[in-house]
């Protein structure tokens, strides 16, 4: 109960922020600039439908990533069935409030399916979300030094270098602090954890999982690779939008741009990031001289995008389980 008013209040905050956005474009008198940029968008549908194809390339390197972890951890599911997964959990992660998050749900049917696996299919999940996080503040990180003149030119890029570098120190510091050593074996803690609760069992054995697949020789740079390539393709549909919406900037400041505004969305404050990301897009596509009201505009087609993906993945869930029966959901929330 208590996560989904946590969940709850995400959605509200989330909606907040926009409510301000709008409220500030509409003192501006640029509410109506956003209006005639959703107007152009439509008129130039076809950009609208490479975005759409761009955002499945996305969640098909997605797929694969997981995909590796999962046979690294001795789990053989067939590629459409990963994908299946993929996309229901996309469904649960856009539309679902409280606990049955997307991550839940595609760890809980691989475990049905696998059950003697079940603590080690978790582990892929956590992993999938590391290595993704990773391969996102790397590539923000190669970009700044590549453009380091450009970032150091504006006060809103000089936070950006600051909040990168912060976060993947954070990220750093957290995993040689975990994965260095095993922590079950070096805090007493965790050993008496381990020892004396089920739910101790249960965290050491995804722990150990953990550890495995990132240890676990060439794995780690097949998975980062194919992080690297979802991040590539979602600058790429995310250019597309900006041209739908007549934005006349190229790959390169999409490159520079869009992954900083994504590391802000990472931050769990509202839901899939609405209302942060939007704040990030107006306070850094300025930079590059894109308007707030095409900036407001570009970031909702995005995440529109995300949810034109996610809709799909609700069908599938359907349809997935109409054939395994009446689905249990109270088993994962």
């Amino acid at each position: 109960m208590k996560k989904r008013v946590f969940s709850l209040l995400q959605l509200v905050i989330g909606f907040a922020i926009l409510g301000v956005i709008f409220y500030r474009l509409h003192r501006s008198g640029d509410l109506g600039k956003l209006l005639e940029a959703v107007h152009t968008a439509v008129d130039n549908w076809p950009y609208l439908v490479l975005a759409i194809a761009g955002m499945g390339l996305s969640l098909f390197f997605c797929t694969a990533r997981w995909g590796y972890l999962l046979q690294a951890q001795g789990v053989d599911l067939p590629f459409r069935r990963q994908g299946t997964l993929y996309l229901i959990g996309q469904f649960f992660s856009a539309f679902m409030l409280g606990a049955t998050g997307g991550d839940v749900v595609k760890a809980y049917y691989v475990a049905t399916e696998t059950e003697h696996k079940r603590a080690e299919v978790i582990a892929t999940v956590v992993v999938d979300r590391i290595v993704g996080l990773i391969a996102l503040v790397a590539l923000v990180v190669v970009v700044m030094l590549c453009r380091l003149p450009f970032f150091l030119a504006h006060a809103e890029t000089r936070v950006a270098i600051v909040f990168n570098l912060a976060l993947l120190g954070g990220v750093t510091v957290v995993l040689l602090a975990v994965f260095q050593r095993n922590i079950f074996e070096r805090w007493s803690l965790f050993r008496k954890l381990e020892q004396n609760t089920s739910i101790g069992e249960v965290l050491s054995r995804v722990y150990a999982a953990m550890r495995f697949c990132l240890g676990k020789r060439g794995l780690l740079p097949k998975v980062l690779f194919l992080s690297f390539l979802n991040h590539m393709s979602m600058v790429t549909w995310t250019l597309y939008l900006a041209k739908a919406i007549g934005i006349r900037n190229g790959f390169i400041d999409m490159l520079t741009i869009i992954p900083l505004v994504n590391t802000v969305a990472t931050i769990p404050i509202t839901p899939g990031g609405l209302g942060t990301r939007e704040s990030a897009a107006i306070f850094l596509l300025g930079t590059v001289g894109i308007p707030p009201s095409q900036a407001v505009t570009l970031s909702l087609l995005c995440y529109s995008n995300i949810l034109v993906w996610s809709l799909l993945g609700g069908i599938v869930y359907l349809a997935y389980a109409w054939q395994r029966g009446r689905p249990q959901l109270a088993a994962v929330e």
